[in-house]
């Protein structure tokens, strides 16, 4: 985890689930991303399960961005 207090940045968990699938699925959002689609559930939890991959084969590092231990956003690199 990277962390300057009081934001920081840290993996995906289970916890992260409906955040995600909120922003993953705000179409007003889609500009900013690769992918123009909706995503259910539990293709979002398989993700989640599988962030710790290696990166040669999911080809990006997801982290949340927590500002005072609540998640506020994500960045992909």
């Amino acid at each position: 985890m990277l962390s300057q207090e009081p934001i920081s940045l840290r993996f995906l968990k289970k916890s992260d689930l409906e955040f995600l699938y909120k922003i993953e699925n705000d179409k007003s959002l889609w500009r900013y991303g690769g992918e123009k689609k909706t995503y259910s559930r539990d293709e979002l939890l398989t993700y989640i399960e599988n962030s710790d991959l290696s990166i040669k084969k999911i080809k990006q590092f997801r982290f949340v961005i927590d500002y005072n231990d609540s998640a506020i956003g994500f960045i992909d690199l």
